[in-house]
């Protein structure tokens, strides 16, 4: 099922917020728990809490929360990635509206600094959606001082963490800035997704460096530790392995694309031999799939991880374009 359009008004008004990662991988853990599996329309941003007190007052139905975070493969940091967008349907002072029955996650409700709250808001089902993982670092960039600017391409090196630190406190955007976020959000959705078939550990800055370079040719990047992450099928009932196997192949399906970085090790696997199997089936019946297989070993080089990256943006491109026409979606 597609999700219906949303399409801006005048009085709209954005809100931008940064979420670590790994508060990301305890939304999707509080999916599991609660039954929300990979359902296709089931799959929806559904809250999200803080203690500022200037959302809660500044924000209401039909407004709009920008969620960002900075995905790590492992120890790697990977680009900043707009995480999602959450329409708003309502909102929850959990200490004047105690009354009212939501379900919020419960680790909003957990100890510890960083998962107290007060304040939550209800995203609308219908409108708010989650994104795979993409770069959206040049859109950060243009919300930072000169001098926050200069700070972070110093230490690029280190990775991105840096913006954690700027944008830790949630803030209010222009209604410009807000719109460039929607442009960007409809750009996502007209690119491709390429879903990433790997055998975990093996050769961890070599798919490091690959998903980097397919991120920075606008390929987006279907990985299972961005909406599986590792240990969360223990939550998932009396089958966690019939539920990680849907789950794999829900996300296959719902990709354009499947790259297999093939190993002895990767044709050892169950679940990478489940993932090629989903995507050399779906190569067949499914118009535009892309089905690109390489080497591991032979991607230790930058020349040849930069081979692979061109040919699986050329693989895609021509998918982009063909999607490039008119849309009823636009800005009002």
């Amino acid at each position: 099922m597609q999700t219906p359009s949303f399409s801006l008004s005048d009085d709209t008004r954005h809100f931008l917020a940064y979420v670590p990662w790994r508060t990301i991988l305890d939304w999707r853990r509080e999916e599991v728990r609660a039954g929300r599996l990979h359902k296709g329309s089931q799959l929806k941003p559904y809250a999200y809490a803080t203690r500022i007190k200037k959302g809660y007052e500044y924000l209401r139905k039909g407004d709009i929360i920008w969620i960002f975070t900075i995905p790590y493969y492992g120890e790697y940091g990977s680009f900043p990635s707009l995480n999602t967008m959450l329409v708003v349907e309502d909102s929850v002072d959990r200490e004047e509206e105690a009354g009212k029955r939501y379900k919020i996650p419960e680790y909003f409700n957990a100890e510890g600094e960083q998962q107290q709250w007060r304040y939550a808001f209800i995203g609308d089902q219908g409108y708010s959606r989650y994104f795979p993982i993409n770069n959206c670092l040049e859109l950060l960039r243009l919300l930072l001082s000169e001098k926050a600017a200069r700070n972070l391409d110093s230490a690029k090196q280190r990775g991105y963490g840096y913006l954690g630190m700027v944008f830790q406190h949630a803030r209010k955007l222009s209604a410009e800035q807000g719109k460039r976020f929607y442009e960007f959000q409809q750009n996502i959705r007209k690119q491709k997704t390429l879903f990433i078939s790997y055998r975990h550990g093996e050769e961890p800055e070599i798919v490091d460096e690959l998903l980097k370079g397919l991120l920075r040719a606008k390929v987006n990047c279907w990985q299972d530790l961005n909406r599986i992450p590792r240990g969360i099928a223990d939550d998932a009932g009396e089958e966690p392995e019939a539920f990680f196997k849907e789950e794999l192949l829900a996300a296959v399906e719902e990709c354009d694309g499947l790259l297999a970085l093939e190993s002895e090790a990767y044709w050892k696997s169950f679940w990478t031999g489940l993932e090629y199997g989903a995507g050399k089936a779906l190569k067949k019946v499914k118009p535009g799939f892309r089905l690109i297989e390489a080497g591991l070993a032979s991607l230790a080089s930058a020349e040849a991880r930069r081979k692979l990256i061109e040919e699986a943006s050329q693989a895609i491109a021509p998918m982009l374009q063909m999607k490039r026409q008119p849309s009823s979606d636009g800005v009002r």
